[in-house]
């Protein structure tokens, strides 16, 4: 699962632990991965607390290279 992620520092601490109890009771087992846009809130650090991959956006722009 891709989630982008741009000044989403408080958002996460509610979403990532949350994920994990919603997609078993789907019967859905998926890899969490937050895209970091570059917003220096702490939001990579966050993600990378909870266990979450995270990618760091080098470009700006939809669809950039990470």
């Amino acid at each position: 699962m891709l989630i982008p992620a741009w000044n989403e520092r408080e958002n996460l601490k509610h979403l990532i632990p949350a994920l994990p109890e919603v997609l078993g009771r789907l019967g859905v087992g998926a890899e969490i991965v937050v895209i970091d846009g570059g917003f220096e809130d702490g939001t990579a650090e966050r993600a990378e607390a909870w266990g979450v991959h995270v990618l760091l956006q080098k470009e700006p722009g939809y669809g950039a290279r990470c």
